[in-house]
């Protein structure tokens, strides 16, 4: 059966969602669908989703003469095993990371969060206060698929994670992107990813934007369509039954009305100087792998 061999493990909110899509784009590429199968993090987040090896290869088995067939999971870079069982699934794995900023990275990623209802504050500066309690099991929504999500204060500890994949897989194997280079030239570093796959240039490409910030109007809908009471699916499964109504194509619709594009609300100064304080030691260590200037990253956006 065919096993993935190149993998986008994070970090999120970081352009992983772009770079995927551009890939897809590729003939010589196949691209998980759905995008992030999650498959490595069994364990490490206890409530997620659980597919067996089976039904994750599976994910690929369409898959014909492509060289490349990706996975694109963006917590296994955060998730504390992931790596080490990439490397036993597929020691040749070719590893894909993107960094971003751990300023604009958490805000983002709190964003998504409330979004998608892992998280029931709505604003960065009440989650950050509640980090030391969440981590204790407190004020945990319901709906979280996993509280280490909450955790603001580690998501981004890119010094940690990035270790681990160099623990596990040799530095030829392993490519870092910077958001910033990607936002400002992404033709260019999508060709940088084409040539550290090991396949050709491809001209006809569409880097039209992908995945704007978004937030909800209504958070009992979105804890309703995310969070997958029983008693929704029950009602769904009754109206399918009675009248052929595609329950879960229904729920999707329902989160797509409930979202609206929205520019994230300013950072508090005094919680941004909290943040890259937090984040100092990984932003050095960035630098000195990449033997870059990373100054910006040590100022609020």
């Amino acid at each position: 059966m065919k096993k993935p061999n190149a993998f986008i493990v994070g970090a999120p909110k970081c352009g992983t969602t772009a770079m995927h899509e551009y890939l897809s784009q590729h003939p010589d590429v196949y691209a998980c669908k759905p995008k992030e199968p999650h498959y490595f993090i069994q364990g490490d987040f206890p409530k997620w989703w659980k597919i067996t090896e089976e039904e994750y290869l599976s994910l690929f088995s369409s898959a014909k003469k492509e060289k490349i067939l990706l996975d694109s999971s963006v917590w296994y870079l955060y998730s504390k095993n992931s790596l080490r069982k990439i490397y036993e699934f597929n020691q040749d794995a070719k590893i894909i990371i993107i960094l971003r900023n751990p300023v604009e990275m958490v805000h983002a990623c709190h964003g998504e969060n409330y979004k998608n209802r892992q998280d029931d504050q709505k604003t960065i500066k009440d989650s950050w206060e509640l980090i030391e309690d969440r981590k204790k099991g407190k004020y945990i929504p319901s709906t979280c698929r996993a509280e280490q999500l909450l955790y603001y204060d580690e998501v981004a500890g890119y010094k940690v994670q990035v270790e681990c994949a160099l623990q596990h897989f040799n530095r030829d194997q392993v490519h870092i992107i910077l958001f910033d280079d990607f936002k400002s030239n992404p033709s260019k570093v999508f060709e940088c990813a084409l040539n550290f796959l090991d396949i050709k240039t491809f001209k006809e490409m569409d880097f039209s934007p992908v995945n704007k910030s978004k937030t909800i109007h209504s958070s009992i809908v979105g804890d309703l369509t995310r969070g997958h009471p029983k008693l929704v699916f029950d009602v769904y499964r009754f109206l399918k039954k009675k009248i052929g109504l595609n329950g879960i194509g229904l729920m999707k619709k329902i989160r797509q009305i409930n979202e609206h594009e929205k520019k994230r609300d300013p950072l508090p100064s005094e919680l941004g100087i909290r943040i890259i304080n937090n984040y100092r030691e990984d932003i050095e260590y960035i630098e000195d792998l990449m033997g870059r200037d990373l100054s910006a990253w040590k100022t609020i956006p």
